[in-house]
């Protein structure tokens, strides 16, 4: 069984299994090196604009990562935008470990306080790290 802070090979990219229910499965993407710099920078050009940007950096899940230290993907960006997936779809995955603590607690926090489905902040928030 998968649980909370695993990462797998699926659909041949990497990711973090979040939770499930019988309709759908919750995934963070694990960026690749490339495409989490290119994230970052959009953020990082975006937070500079200060004040008067009236974009909401926080209300978008574009901007919605955490940058992981668990040895395997560390320096990269597990990413929340569009983390549900259809769990009639064929979920065929290899699981190649598991995230530490750290990681699997700022990847708790940044859920229950950022802009990803309420259905998936409810699965996660009681999880025990």
């Amino acid at each position: 069984m998968i649980t909370f802070g695993e990462v797998i090979k699926f659909k041949e990219a990497e990711y973090v299994y979040l939770a499930g229910t019988e309709e759908i499965f919750y995934l963070a993407k694990i960026l690749s090196p490339k495409d989490g710099e290119a994230v970052n920078n959009l953020y990082l050009k975006r937070i500079g604009h200060g004040a008067g940007n009236n974009f909401k950096i926080a209300d978008s899940p574009v901007y919605c990562f955490v940058t992981l230290t668990t040895e395997m993907v560390k320096d990269r960006l597990a990413h929340f935008f569009q983390p549900g997936h259809d769990s009639s779809a064929n979920m065929n995955f290899n699981i190649l470990g598991r995230l530490n603590d750290l990681d699997l607690k700022e990847i708790q926090q940044t859920i229950i306080s950022g802009p990803v489905p309420i259905e998936l902040k409810e699965l996660v928030k009681n999880i025990a790290i």
